[in-house]
C-alpha cells in the first residue's frame, strides 16, 4: 500500500483552563517583575560630574531595558499556555524593550529613542489590562 505523501500537520496544542491560568499568572507575574525593574533602574540618579558613576548609572539602565525584554521572552516560551492576545502584546514590550536597550547601548540620541519610548507606554496599559 503506498504512503501518502501529504503531511499532516499537527494538531495545535490543547490547554486545559488551569494550564491557561497558571501561564497567565506566571507571565503577568514576570511582566510585573520586569516593568518594576525598568522603573527602578532608569529611574536611578545620573551622577553628573562624576564621570565613572554617570558612566555606571547609563549602562545599568541601558542593560536594564534589554534584560527585561530577554526575561519577559524566556518566561513567555516557558509557558505555552499563555492566551494568544496577551503573548503578543508581552512578544510587542519584550521586542520594544530589547529595540530600546540595544539602540541606547549605541548611544542614540533622544531623538531616536523617544519613539521606541512612545511604543512602550502604548504597551503597558494594553498589559496592565490584560494581566487584571
Amino acid at each position: 500500500m503506498p504512503k501518502n505523501d501529504r503531511a499532516s500537520a499537527p494538531a495545535a496544542p490543547t490547554y486545559t483552563e488551569q494550564q491557561i491560568a497558571d501561564a497567565k499568572e506566571n507571565v503577568c507575574g514576570a511582566y510585573t517583575l520586569s516593568k518594576d525593574e525598568v522603573t527602578l533602574n532608569t529611574h536611578r540618579p545620573n551622577f553628573d560630574g562624576d564621570p565613572v558613576g554617570s558612566l555606571a548609572s547609563a549602562a545599568l539602565k541601558r542593560f536594564s531595558v534589554y534584560a527585561a525584554g530577554d526575561y519577559l521572552l524566556d518566561r513567555l516560551a516557558a509557558e505555552p499556555a499563555t492566551p494568544a492576545d496577551l503573548a503578543t502584546a508581552i512578544r510587542s514590550l519584550a521586542e520594544l524593550y530589547k529595540k530600546f536597550g540595544i539602540h541606547a547601548l549605541n548611544d542614540e540620541p533622544d531623538s531616536a529613542l523617544d519613539p521606541i519610548r512612545h511604543d512602550v507606554d502604548a504597551e503597558i496599559p494594553k498589559i496592565d489590562g490584560l494581566c487584571k
